[in-house]
């Protein structure tokens, strides 16, 4: 019989995921796609969110959410074009779009794939 895993010892494990597993991955994903973007986040962090993928501030802060770490690299880094594509649109208008497509041609795609992985936020 498996013994189920104790709040601490979940949050443990978040914690690891936070700090050390993430940005390991992702970090270097952000940098490559804002040097091509001609982009710059002011600071990249991550977090566990319960309905988004990620975010960008006003100020330009791009938020991760950790569950990322589960999908697989193309969808990733579509969610990575589409946060720093808010740096230069903060809104999702045609223009937001056009641009996210010059980086991410098959997001409408990759949007529709996303809705298979919901469940894990």
């Amino acid at each position: 019989m498996k013994t189920p895993l104790g709040s601490e010892s979940k949050e443990i494990i978040r914690e690891f995921i936070y700090k050390q597993y993430a940005p390991t991955i992702f970090l270097d994903r952000v940098e490559f796609f804002a040097n091509i973007m001609n982009l710059k986040p002011k600071k990249v962090s991550f977090r566990k969110a319960k309905t988004r993928w990620g975010s960008c501030s006003s100020t330009n802060n791009i938020s991760l959410n950790i569950a990322l770490t589960a999908l697989p690299q193309t969808l990733s880094d579509y969610i990575i074009i589409h946060e720093l594509a808010h740096i230069k649109h903060k809104n999702h208008s045609k223009d937001f779009w056009n641009y996210v497509a010059q980086y991410y041609p098959n997001y409408k795609q990759a949007r529709k794939k996303l809705k298979d992985f919901s469940a894990i936020i």
